[in-house]
């Protein structure tokens, strides 16, 4: 196996106290990856294989804060440009996946301190999980002599929106935590056992 894997990374931030209660933060960034990998063997039913798997993501953000004596919050929003090329080939097939989307990733979080000893905490948020280039990669791998892995190009990312409740407890010099979440996931990765029914038993 030869893999090759070439990543940038262009990043800017911009944070500005507009007094002593109000904060502004900006930001962008670039991510440009690119991935090449051949796979050679002499094994019987398993071709020689080539992968290039390439994306681009390009983002920018932008937060506003304010604290009060009991009260503080934190509004926030991330625009993202996602764009990704693969391309698979063997001796006998030849494969190609593409996807290109623009997503806002909108965020809140509020405390409300009752007193020193009661705090409350509210979050809402949206997250991605994007695959690995192994869990894309459509090139068959062996963990074991009887466990093979083949990853799937066209996954795409996974999207989570979740709220989260929190209170928290100041006790002497400890604290105690209480936590109530709700999570929604959409288009959600995850691994699948099968049996090879072409496999020698």
């Amino acid at each position: 196996t030869d893999a090759k894997d070439n990543s940038s990374v262009i990043n800017l931030d911009y944070v500005n106290p507009l007094s002593e209660k109000s904060k502004l933060e900006l930001g962008a960034e670039a991510r440009i990856t690119r991935t090449d990998n051949d796979y050679a063997t002499n094994r019987a039913g398993i071709e020689n294989a080539g992968f290039t798997y390439d994306f681009d993501i390009y983002s920018a953000y932008a937060t506003f804060g304010q604290k009060f004596t009991k009260f503080s919050y934190q509004l926030g929003a991330r625009v993202e440009s996602y764009q990704v090329k693969a391309n698979y080939t063997t001796t006998t097939q030849t494969g190609k996946f593409e996807n290109d989307y623009i997503t806002v990733y909108p965020s809140a979080y509020l405390n409300y301190s009752l007193n020193e000893k009661n705090i409350f905490n509210l979050s809402l948020s949206r997250r991605v999980d994007r695959p690995s280039i192994q869990q894309t990669k459509p090139i068959r791998t062996y963990s074991t002599p009887r466990i093979t892995g083949i990853g799937n190009a066209e996954l795409t990312p996974q999207f989570t929106n979740s709220a989260e409740l929190s209170y928290t407890k100041v006790v002497n010099k400890s604290s105690i935590t209480a936590n109530v979440f709700y999570r929604a996931i959409s288009d959600q990765i995850s691994q699948v056992f099968l049996n090879d029914e072409t496999a020698d038993p």
